[in-house]
């Protein structure tokens, strides 16, 4: 008999408590959808900029699905690259007030940098004291992100930007020294060698301390009926190409570019 008593007692707990665990699921879900999902918003993101202390801002926008770097230099971004930052920067399930912490310490009132994503602007700050984790402030509400994030912006351009020097297919390439053609390159096998450059960064050019003249210059015509100028630069520790017009340079190693 007191068996029994037991068993239907654990029987109505057992009920009561499942109970209360989908009580508290929905309560939590609800107050999910309540919030502004910024992930969602990120996706839709059509603008971002990267405010650094010393450094120029960086500024991307997206037209047709695809994100170009404006600024400081005109090229095409790394989406691979790009989509972590937006997915890190969505809603945590761990968010607090800010008049709940301390700004100060968590470095939020003097951010190490900022992003600006549409009309959101997100304030990274220190890491928590393991260092796995980084606070970030953004709609009044403190959450943390990985702290990989601000190692990825202090990449700067090259850790943003599409390091491939020809992002379309080439039709041609022709080599121009002092204004007289050298060679049209339009073979396959040739064409690929050059089709395959790739930077290991992207400076603003000229540098500062580098007086560096063109040695040569490059014309191209690719698959949209594009021709590009291009200018290149050689110095014994690296080779640098900068498209007509454009304040950037790519720099490549000395022993990359095709005879």
């Amino acid at each position: 008999m007191h068996s029994k008593i037991v068993q239907r007692w654990v029987l109505i707990l057992s009920a009561t408590f499942s109970v209360l665990l989908l009580a508290m699921a929905y309560i939590l879900w609800n107050e999910r959808q309540s919030k502004p999902n910024a992930l969602g918003a990120n996706n839709q993101a059509s603008s971002i900029v990267i405010k650094r202390k010393g450094f120029d801002d960086i500024q991307l926008s997206k037209l047709d699905e695809t994100w170009t770097m404006n600024s400081p230099c005109n090229v095409q971004v790394n989406e691979q690259r790009l989509s972590p930052l937006l997915e890190v920067l969505s809603p945590s399930a761990h968010e607090y007030d800010s008049q709940d912490v301390d700004l100060n310490a968590a470095g939020l009132e003097s951010p190490q940098a900022i992003i600006i994503i549409d009309d959101i602007e997100y304030r990274l700050g220190n890491t928590d004291l393991q260092g796995e984790r980084r606070y970030v402030q953004y709609n009044n509400q403190v959450a943390f992100i990985p702290e990989w994030t601000l190692s990825l912006i202090n990449g700067g351009v090259s850790a943003l930007a599409d390091l491939n020097v020809f992002n379309n297919a080439l039709n041609s390439l022709t080599v121009v020294i002092k204004n007289q053609t050298v060679r049209t390159i339009a073979e396959s096998n040739e064409l690929a060698l050059w089709q395959d450059l790739s930077a290991q960064q992207i400076v603003k050019w000229p540098l500062e301390d580098n007086a560096a003249e063109a040695v040569f210059s490059i014309l191209t015509d690719d698959v949209t009926s594009t021709q590009s100028l291009i200018s290149v630069f050689n110095t014994d520790e690296y080779i640098a190409m900068q498209y007509n017009g454009s304040a950037c340079a790519f720099i490549i190693s000395p022993d990359s570019l095709p005879n």
